[in-house]
């Protein structure tokens, strides 16, 4: 018997609830997240794009059976804050009607730190490699030093041997892990690697990205991409401080789409920050930077 098909009212999931509670003012947000929202609720409406929450709502139940390793949470299972589903939900639920293209292919998040960035980064790498439907797929996980890179990998091999603790079909090493049902690997590397050439790429993954000196790792990650079908390439990071780092640029870049002065319709932004005008030392703007707060 063919099992029925879930039938999910987008309005009434929490990351609808959570692009209409910014737009109205429930939730306290910068500027930057309000047009990301008003970008989301706006594209649910375009009579060019479908929406396919079914795949949302997988990617959601599969973060469910992975658990938090680290900290206060440790042992607990991985449910997605609301501001994670929204990014989710635009990264993977968009496509071009009659077609099986998603609309986003590059995505920017900026966060503070200690938001549960790096564990999310981990999450959408497993998931490209497992549960995105690519045959030999590759996912490229990269960071500006080794120790970073490794930082995120320990999320993804804890993940992995939660998911198969036998590793018969995930197999964790040293500088990647091998998913042998679809012939797809995960590879991990710094940008001070020797060998930056080679790749290709379904999903790449940059981790704090601000701290690059040069947009060498990206360029190549990015044309690696060419021949995939639904390729993504995710920029996660805190901001950092320089004004002449190639991250600045792709931020200015990213906020002139979502202010509509640039058109990207394969860019999405999700960059939490404060407001001209704002007064740090102020609590009530704080969840404006740290959407996890309390």
């Amino acid at each position: 018997m063919a099992r029925k098909k879930k039938t999910i009212n987008v309005k009434e999931t929490e990351y609808y609830k959570y692009a209409k509670g910014v737009i109205d003012g429930s939730i306290v947000a910068g500027e930057l997240v309000k047009l990301a929202c008003k970008r989301f609720i706006d594209d649910l409406e375009r009579p060019d794009l479908v929406f396919r929450a079914e795949i949302v709502d997988r990617f959601i139940t599969f973060c469910s059976l992975l658990k938090h390793f680290k900290g206060k949470s440790a042992g607990e299972k991985f449910i997605l804050e609301n501001w994670q589903q929204f990014i989710a939900a635009n990264i993977l639920g968009f496509y071009y009607k009659g077609t099986n293209d998603r609309k986003y292919t590059n995505s920017l998040i900026c966060v503070s730190r200690k938001q549960g960035k790096t564990a999310l980064a981990a999450l959408f790498c497993l998931w490209f490699l497992i549960g995105d439907g690519e045959s030999g797929a590759e996912v490229d996980l990269a960071a500006n030093s080794r120790q970073q890179a490794q930082i995120a990998y320990e999320f993804c091999t804890n993940y992995a041997r939660q998911l198969d603790p036998s590793g018969k079909e995930l197999k964790c090493l040293r500088t990647g892990i091998k998913l042998k049902l679809n012939d797809s690997n995960l590879n991990v590397f710094a940008a001070d690697s020797t060998k930056l050439d080679g790749f290709n790429a379904s999903f790449a993954l940059i981790d704090e990205y601000h701290a690059a000196k040069d947009s060498r790792l990206y360029d190549v990650l990015k044309s690696s991409q060419g021949q995939r079908k639904n390729p993504h390439l995710m920029v996660i990071s805190t901001v950092g401080f320089s004004i002449t780092s190639p991250f600045k640029k792709l931020y200015d870049t990213d906020c002139e789409i979502l202010h509509g002065l640039k058109e990207d319709d394969s860019t999405f932004a999700m960059i939490f920050a404060l407001d001209d005008g704002d007064d740090w030392r102020d609590e009530t703007v704080w969840r404006k930077i740290a959407p996890n707060l309390d």
